[in-house]
């Protein structure tokens, strides 16, 4: 009859993704769609897109609230209940919501149903670098070992994170995100105003402690909300859109992979989108924003809150030939992956 149903939309888009080939694309659609006259195969044919989203249809329409207490599953799936609520993906993936223990609910089935046969399986759905896959094979190969010789499993296993801290705070507890905050803010009379810094009290108080898990939400308090390359207010209600807020890495990933927090701000998406790869970070931006990262991160010089960021968003000078080598903090960067991954096994 010539008209497409949602589903139908939804697979063309996915084929015209993975389709660099026209005429290919062309054929197939005319194999599975002959109602649909030439003229829309034409025009369907020279639509592109490219890529995929962080978010698979899955999650955004194959799930549902759960009610823990009488296992009952509600009727509508997550961007339902976005379209329908002003409310961002990371509250309804937070405990206030059921969302979170449909997710667990269906891993755990998941899992259940298809027991994975080896590591070497199980690496690959994990979808970790070969380099990363090596060390974990390593470390199972010696737990393996160690029921060998013990004769039964271990009652615990711990595993040592590279935290890429302080070495003076090696051994000692890691506050909270919510004790990090609280603390900056005690310091931050001298230049931050109590109006605000109430303000910004209050919403760190609206948020559970595993909404401040993200990273958006975490940046967004150390920066007191503010974009941290233009200084202007950051709209909280709108911090889970990216088209209008995201996280930038300071030194591009293209250039030396650094994903911890140390390398990362929180900006207006625009003014990522115009920064793009290129470091430093322009003249024009630091001359503007130094006052603020310096309050921001380097007001204490014996004490800084942050001295790397602040050095990298400060720099003039472009990368060496040997940090663009970046070995070492690659190689701690895959020791990370590779201990988060053993201990999910």
């Amino acid at each position: 009859n010539g008209f497409l149903s949602e589903n139908d939309v939804e697979r063309i888009i996915e084929r015209i993704t993975v389709t660099t080939d026209k005429p290919r694309l062309v054929s197939w659609l005319k194999a599975e769609y002959s109602d649909l006259p030439a003229e829309d195969i034409r025009y369907i044919s020279r639509l592109s897109y490219k890529d995929y989203g962080r978010l698979s249809a899955k999650l955004l329409t194959g799930c549902y609230e759960l009610d823990t207490n009488t296992s009952e599953i509600g009727g509508r799936s997550i961007i339902d209940f976005m379209w329908a609520e002003n409310i961002n993906l990371m509250q309804i993936l937070s405990d206030s919501y059921g969302y979170k223990s449909f997710i667990e609910e269906e891993n755990k089935k998941y899992y259940t149903i298809n027991p994975t046969g080896s590591i070497a399986q199980t690496l690959r759905e994990m979808y970790v670098s070969p380099s990363v896959s090596r060390a974990i094979i390593r470390t199972m190969e010696i737990v393996k070992e160690l029921r060998k010789i013990t004769k039964k499993d271990p009652d615990k296993i711990f595993v040592e994170m590279a935290r890429g801290g302080k070495p003076e705070e090696k051994g000692k507890r890691t506050s909270s995100r919510r004790e990090q905050i609280e603390k900056l803010y005690d310091s931050a009379k001298a230049f931050v105003s109590d109006e605000d810094i109430s303000h910004l009290r209050s919403q760190l108080g609206s948020l559970s402690d595993e909404q401040l898990r993200s990273e958006k939400y975490y940046l967004y308090f150390i920066q007191f909300g503010k974009c941290m390359y233009s200084g202007e207010a950051i709209d909280f209600s709108r911090l889970g859109d990216n088209h209008c807020y995201d996280i930038d890495h300071i030194f591009p990933q293209s250039k030396i992979n650094d994903d911890s927090l140390h390398n990362k701000v929180l900006v207006k998406s625009q003014l990522n989108g115009e920064k793009s790869d290129d470091y430093p970070i322009k003249a024009e931006i630091r001359n503007k924003m130094h006052l603020l990262w310096k309050n921001l991160f380097y007001r204490d010089p014996k004490n800084p809150t942050d001295k790397v960021k602040y050095e990298r968003l400060t720099r003039s000078t472009p990368f060496t030939e040997d940090e663009l080598a970046g070995f070492i903090e690659r190689q701690l960067v895959e020791t990370r992956q590779s201990t988060k991954a053993v201990a999910t096994l």
